[in-house]
């Protein structure tokens, strides 16, 4: 760290608490809550494509027809009108329009598909990191109100035993030992929180 920051910086003792990262509200649409991810993004733009395809392939067998109008002045001065109507018939098409349609059509489905599966994994990724936040944020509560007390109460009746006489220095030193190793526990917990917070948070798009 002295290399990034200086040994001045470096030699500062750490303060301050870890970020609070704040969950995204589930979604009654779960494909909204995870449509910041650039899969997600990429898929609906393949999605968007295969339809615009299938929709020109669609269009392709349908009849299409023109009118044009022109007019004109004649060598002996006089004017001149003409109307052209085309037809554009689409033969064929069980050989020619259909086949591409299917082809379109199938590229639209496995798009669809591709997107819904990436949608499933982030919705299961999802879970399981929401349900391992619950356990651990269960047992840091349990931790800091129950467990951690108890421990309190039981160094404050070892240190007023020693200062009384009916206790000596290696009940204290034990109650004050069992008190570190439940905060370290502590810490461990609430680091392991913040990390699964902070997954959950950029899953949802949080920036």
């Amino acid at each position: 760290m002295a290399r990034w920051i200086g040994p001045d910086r470096a030699a500062e003792p750490i303060s301050g608490s870890l970020p609070v990262w704040q969950r995204e509200p589930t979604s009654n649409d779960q494909s909204d809550q995870f449509s910041q991810q650039p899969d997600l993004h990429a898929a609906s733009s393949q999605i968007s494509a295969a339809r615009a395809e299938l929709a020109l392939m669609e269009a392709g067998k349908r009849p299409d027809w023109g009118l044009e109008l022109a007019l004109q002045r004649s060598d002996m001065g006089q004017n001149q009108a003409m109307v052209k109507v085309s037809f554009d018939l689409p033969f064929f098409t069980a050989s020619r329009q259909d086949p591409k349609i299917a082809a379109a059509t199938a590229n639209l489905q496995r798009a669809e598909a591709e997107k819904t599966a990436r949608s499933a994994g982030y919705r299961q990724q999802y879970a399981e990191l929401n349900a391992q936040g619950n356990a651990l944020n269960s047992q840091l509560q349990r931790l800091k109100q129950q467990t951690l007390p108890l421990i309190q109460k039981q160094t404050e009746l070892a240190l007023a035993g020693l200062q009384s006489g009916k206790a000596n220095s290696n009940a204290v030193l034990e109650a004050r030992k069992t008190k570190r190793v439940a905060q370290l526990r502590a810490l461990d917990l609430t680091s392991r929180l913040a990390a699964i917070q902070a997954q959950i948070f950029f899953l949802t798009g949080g920036h």
